[in-house]
């Protein structure tokens, strides 16, 4: 008697696990998916979860868009109810033996019952905690679901606002990267000339070496060119006597006196181009570290710029992915308003 009594109401809690699948699950599924097929495992809470993700990041800045997209509420309890079903086919449909683990705590029994007359003595008990808990779940699901279902008019408008603010953002966005662009334009073009004002120091430098040597060859010429003219001069002072030589050596003597005035000359001008090197010299190595210091400062305020036009061209792309679907959705949402005008 008891036995049939116990396998007459599991099989009404089968049927009315059937029920519950037939007229509230499954319809709930299709109107929250855009497939008709009979699924029992929602996957996608919300056509289009993807592709509507983006703009996601932008609800708490515009309350509509939490109204028409987010879905977050709807998905736990979805998720929630598809667990609570897998585990009631599980211990209605299943043939072999119960398994404990699967049972509701709510059900739980004294802990010094016999483990074997618990599967059977629990089963039916926990079975209708499950369903009473799918039902609560499956309410909760309409009214989250009969919040987001508006008429055609106050979405349409719901969506003119959400596109308003994001391409008033999306906006600003361009005009700030446009003015950020042309602030490093030109910083990078001060960068730029402060570099060659570096290289400058650089190359004064450099000159005033060359100078340097130059100015020390000129004077080893200066020693050889008065040395062979003392040794001219000694020779025509041994040569008296002798008119033809001394005749070539007074006029191998006046040629060198003259290469001898050339060097001095061009001694004079090496001297005043590397006294006035030195004064340059002198001068960058005075500024030089004022000018290390603004450039590495325009160096560090360029980086700073180019990481804030990176930021802003990624919130640029962010706003287009998220005004893509409303986009979208208010061109179809003006198509139905029409088609049901004519």
């Amino acid at each position: 008697m008891y036995c049939r009594w116990y396998l007459d109401n599991l099989n009404y809690l089968k049927e009315l696990k059937t029920q519950f699948d037939n007229r509230v699950y499954l319809p709930l599924t299709r109107n929250m998916t855009t497939t008709d097929s009979d699924t029992e495992n929602v996957k996608d809470y919300k056509s289009g979860q993807e592709k509507t993700k983006p703009i996601l990041e932008y609800r708490h800045s515009c309350p509509d868009i939490t109204d028409l997209y987010d879905y977050t509420d709807l998905r736990n309890i979805v998720g929630r109810l598809g667990y609570l079903r897998d585990r009631l086919s599980h211990l209605l449909e299943d043939e072999g033996e119960i398994d404990v683990d699967l049972f509701s705590v709510n059900s739980a029994f004294d802990e010094n019952d016999n483990k074997a007359d618990q599967r059977f003595l629990r089963l039916v008990p926990d079975i209708l905690v499950k369903l009473n808990n799918a039902a609560t779940l499956a309410q909760q699901w309409l009214d989250i679901a009969a919040t987001k279902e508006f008429d055609a008019g106050t979405r349409l408008t719901k969506l003119e606002r959400v596109k308003t603010i994001l391409g008033d953002r999306l906006a600003n966005i361009n005009n700030e990267i446009q003015s950020k662009q042309k602030e490093l334009s030109v910083e990078a073009g001060d960068l730029k000339e402060l570099r060659k004002r570096e290289e400058r120091s650089n190359s004064i430098s450099s000159q005033h070496q060359s100078l340097e040597i130059k100015v020390n060859r000129s004077l080893e010429k200066i020693d050889r060119a008065v040395k062979q003219i003392s040794d001219i001069e000694d020779l025509i002072t041994t040569a008296a006597g002798n008119k033809q030589f001394t005749s070539q050596l007074n006029q191998e003597l006046k040629k060198k006196r003259r290469e001898l005035n050339e060097l001095n000359q061009n001694l004079k001008i090496l001297e005043f181009e590397r006294e006035i090197t030195t004064e340059d010299l002198c001068l960058e190595l005075e500024i030089k570290p004022e000018l290390i210091r603004l450039t590495t400062n325009l160096q560090e305020k360029c980086q700073n710029l180019e990481s804030i036009l990176e930021a802003m061209r990624l919130e640029k792309e962010r706003l287009e992915l998220a005004l893509k679907p409303v986009i979208d959705d208010e061109s179809k949402a003006h198509t139905e308003a029409e088609d049901k005008q004519n």
